[in-house]
């Protein structure tokens, strides 16, 4: 080609080539050499980082985030390190794979904690850092200005970003108020897709006592939008979602005179009743809920309002679940969850949620009282009762405050309806006493299906003590979206799915109790477990009121709203506190699937006692890990029978009544018959099993009123004290 018909800027390239190629022919032969090595180094460094950022890609895509972020670093150290402009380009394609990928990855990481417009920004983000550090390196990072430029175009571009998801993004919200059965207006976010199919869409329903949707303060709201947690999620997955306060909550009407009123009792079904005649209706209406929504969500379902349900981590019965279990009141849980509710209902998120009340004020007022004046007056009129003091003051089944029947069993789900629909349970083996409220509910409804992990309440936290390579924390949105879309073709048999912790994994079973378990009894005999009766000579607890199982127990679970870490370290340096029995080393491995059943009898120096059991996991260096516990009140020893009984249960049950009381005495010894959380646990062979008896958890509950000091354990009608175990084969 004549060269008068080359670019100018290609003829300038074949100069520089030529000019290259006579400088290397002058060169002495050693620097030809250094010459060769150093494009040889270059080649490896490029292959090198190049491989880094596939590495990295692969890493985020397959969830692998240790390897990711230790591949994304090394590739930042070596782009720092580089300045070869071969390598540069090479490395910014990689950079550029690296954000994809996160990207892509980001949309699981933090789109249900935090919306998708997080999400989303991490793309601009992301690819404006690895942006940076790749076209910096080499000529380009001398130019002092480009790295500030870049990131500030990085940040003004994650912003625009954010706020145009927030309020551009696939989902609609519309905050309305809906009259329920007696008139009262009910506030209620409806989500809905963009695209609505001309059949119309399935409605989730949740009802909540912890605010529906946030008002967010200036200027955040450009970049939040104080939506509800899961909306996002259930929407891209073609439902309509519908958010309420629940009565006498949020931006509600009415009044909580004690949780769960007949009349809040009723809103559920008026509810489902207005979804389906709305127009984007197809007139299936769905619930989940976690907690309080949870038991919500269940009251509708029995009530047969609802085409299907998933009640996640809910108290079944919440005098014994959650308020007094054993009959003992779990102090700590009942002050803060009082505190939130208080503080909720008021409009003051902030002595409750200080880092949440930097970017919101309170909750979502409606479209229709766009400045909260309405909102405002609601709230000062507001007169709901405080939690603390009324469970405090109602320690027993039947107890009146001011005219309410705090724990009536009407308030309550003991029964399925007549063809119950689908029902998913999902339960954690350390979320307080909602475990057992688990199980009894399917018990209850054997067409109802299980989901039970190493959980705590909400599934945010992996408690299992053992490195259970198969512990995934709870992705709750994809569990309710999967279900519902198969509840349709659900059958009538239960399907339980649940977690077996220390190595056992996850496991399939037809119904609850598992099938395959059996019961097997050990006797107490001096400091042993064994499988054998021996003579039992009585032994006595010397109660310290300081004992304890630690600020981080199953207990502070149902109201951990600070994400406090639910461990037991403070439990096992106690020893000094408790009576302990010890099985030797086992010879097999032994895996405890269910409820525990402990009998025994007592003396003391009182009228009444606190009993707390807990069952441990004893290593060959004396480690310990806690399986589960129960708790007593020895003043509520006599069992349900017939008539009495509430329901079936999975322990033993109790009526918590006070015309059913008994008294402890010095002289005649009382029988103590009570279970203990369900679990799902392996004890590996060589380790032991330990049974411990404490007469306080002082970080949890509140000591009974004038208490034992001393609390004697005896035989029951000359046989020694039992531990029965359910022992999976």
């Amino acid at each position: 080609m004549p060269l008068h018909r080359i670019s100018a800027g290609s003829r300038a390239l074949i100069a520089s080539i030529r000019s290259d190629e006579e400088n290397r022919s002058k060169e002495p032969p050693g620097d030809r050499d250094a010459g060769r090595k150093q494009r040889a180094a270059l080649i490896c460094v490029t292959t090198f980082w190049c491989s880094l950022g596939i590495i990295a890609a692969y890493a985020l895509l397959t969830d692998q985030r240790l390897l990711a972020a230790g591949s994304i670093l090394l590739f930042l150290v070596v782009a720092a390190a580089t300045e070869r402009h071969l390598s540069r380009w090479i490395g910014l394609i990689s950079g550029s794979l690296i954000a994809a990928t996160l990207s892509y990855r980001s949309q699981f990481w933090a789109g249900p904690t935090f919306g998708e417009g997080f999400a989303a920004a991490s793309l601009v983000l992301g690819a404006a850092l690895l942006c940076v550090v790749a076209v910096s390196a080499g000529s380009f990072s001398r130019r002092r200005l480009a790295v500030p430029a870049v990131v500030a175009g990085g940040i003004v571009a994650t912003i625009a970003s954010m706020s145009a998801y927030a309020h551009a993004g696939p989902t609609t919200r519309h905050s309305i108020a809906i009259a329920s059965h007696d008139g009262t207006l009910l506030a209620a976010d409806i989500y809905l897709p963009r695209s609505i199919p001309a059949d119309g869409l399935s409605a989730i329903l949740m009802q909540t006592r912890y605010n529906r949707g946030w008002s967010v303060r200036w200027p955040w709201r450009f970049v939040l939008t104080g939506d509800a947690p899961l909306a996002d999620a259930f929407t891209r997955g073609d439902f309509a979602y519908v958010a309420v306060d629940a009565r006498g909550s949020g931006a509600s009407e009415g009044e909580q005179a004690v949780s769960f009123s007949p009349e809040e009792r009723a809103d559920g079904p008026a509810l489902a009743g207005w979804i389906r005649r709305q127009s984007w209706s197809n007139a299936t209406v769905y619930g989940e809920g976690i907690s309080y929504a949870g038991v919500a969500t269940d009251l509708a379902w029995s009530q047969g309002a609802l085409d299907g349900a998933v009640v996640a981590f809910a108290p079944y019965d919440i005098l014994r679940d959650t308020v007094w279990p054993g009959g003992l009141l779990a102090e700590t849980f009942a002050r803060r969850w009082s505190l939130v509710t208080t503080s909720l209902d008021a409009g003051e998120p902030e002595r409750v949620f200080a880092s949440l009340a930097r970017f919101v004020s309170g909750v979502r007022p409606l479209d229709s009282d766009p400045d909260g004046t309405a909102l405002a007056a609601l709230i000062a009129s507001r007169r709901n009762y405080v939690p603390y003091d009324l469970f405090a003051s109602a320690p027993f089944r039947g107890d009146l405050v001011e005219g309410q029947d705090v724990w009536s069993r009407a308030n309550f789900t003991y029964r399925a309806p007549q063809g119950a629909p689908p029902r998913l349970v999902i339960g954690g083996w350390y979320d307080g006493g909602n475990t057992n409220a688990a199980l009894r509910r399917l018990i209850h409804d054997p067409g109802s299906h299980l989901l039970i992990g190493p959980w705590d309440h909400g599934g945010r936290q992996i408690i299992s003590p053992c490195e259970d390579d198969e512990a995934k924390v709870l992705d709750y949105p994809r569990v309710v979206t999967d279900f519902l879309r198969s509840s349709s073709t659900t059958t009538g048999q239960s399907r339980v799915r649940y977690f077996t912790m220390c190595g056992g994994g996850w496991k399939e079973s037809s119904s609850w109790p598992v099938a395959d378990v059996r019961s097997q009894t050990l006797y107490l005999s001096g400091t042993s477990l064994n499988s054998r009766a021996a003579p039992y000579f009585p032994r006595t607890l010397i109660v310290d009121p300081s004992a304890t199982t630690g600020k981080g127990s199953r207990w502070l679970s149902p109201a951990n709203f600070d994400g406090t870490l639910i461990e037991y370290t403070e439990l096992f340096d106690q020893s000094q506190h408790r009576l302990t029995f010890e099985t030797g080393p086992l010879r097999n491995d032994m895996i405890l699937t269910g409820n525990a059943v402990i009998e025994t009898a007592i003396t003391a120096d009182a009228a009444d006692a606190s009993v707390f059991a807990y069952l441990e996991d004893v290593g060959p260096a004396g480690d310990v890990r806690y399986i589960t516990e129960g708790q007593i009140r020895a003043s509520h020893a006599a069992l349900a029978i017939g008539r009495d009984a509430l329901y079936e249960d999975v322990i033993p049950h109790r009526t918590l009544r006070a015309e059913h009381r008994r008294a402890l005495s010095l002289d005649e010894p009382l029988i103590l018959r009570f279970g203990m959380q369900a679990t799902s646990y392996r004890i590996a062979a060589g380790r032991r099993l330990r049974l411990s008896f404490a007469g306080a958890d002082h970080d949890n509950f509140a000591a009974v009123p004038d208490g034992a000091s001393r609390i004697t354990f005896h035989s029951v009608d000359g046989r020694a004290p039992t531990l029965d175990l359910p022992i999976e084969q």
